[in-house]
């Protein structure tokens, strides 16, 4: 399984391997030489068969549903100069990727439109009232143009919509209708 983030502002993409994926809303340990991360919300599908050069108008029938996930990253990641071993380093951070099933949400129907992030520091929210639909297909159809999307892949996207974290933020991750109408997503510490 690899997992695809493709960046909806640049149109850019990169891929985070499967040791990256945290199965559970467990707390995020920050690696020791690092002092400080960027934490984003993100939509995700995962793909459930095998497709290369899947045109838009079909990737529907790729994945069934969409859900919600979040990425922590290293912000150096985006910058140039960056070495071999820093990219690597940077896009592999152990458990730094955290999925949820839409499934798994209660009383949430098609007119969700805010998802919102925090910490004890900041708060980031995404507006999501565009089509969902249409920006998955699209980011299924650019990434399999350059690689075979696998069942169990997961491709998500990003807003550019980040805040900072450092050791002892508590994260949470709001999914709804407004501010005072949502589901709690993820609620996790960082150690």
């Amino acid at each position: 399984m690899n997992i695809f983030i493709l960046n909806d502002c640049s149109g850019e993409f990169y891929f985070k391997p499967d040791t990256t994926f945290c199965k559970e809303n467990a707390d995020f340990y920050f690696p020791h030489h690092i002092e400080l991360l960027k934490i984003e919300p993100l939509i995700a599908t995962k793909i459930l068969k095998s497709g290369k050069f899947i045109s838009s108008r079909f990737a529907n029938r790729y994945y069934s549903k969409i859900d919600f996930a979040l990425n922590i990253f290293h912000n150096k990641i985006f910058q140039t100069p960056i070495t071999i071993s820093e990219l690597t380093f940077f896009s592999a951070i152990d458990s730094s990727f955290y999925y949820c099933s839409s499934n798994q949400l209660l009383d949430i129907s098609e007119d969700l439109n805010i998802i919102t992030l925090f910490n004890r520091h900041n708060t980031t929210s995404i507006n999501l009232n565009i089509d969902l639909e249409t920006k998955i297909n699209q980011a299924i159809e650019k990434i399999s143009s350059y690689i075979t999307l696998k069942s169990g892949d997961i491709v998500a996207i990003s807003f550019d919509s980040t805040i900072n974290i450092k050791r002892g933020d508590n994260i949470k991750m709001r999914v709804g209708f407004s501010n005072d109408n949502y589901d709690e997503v993820f609620d996790f510490l960082i150690k």
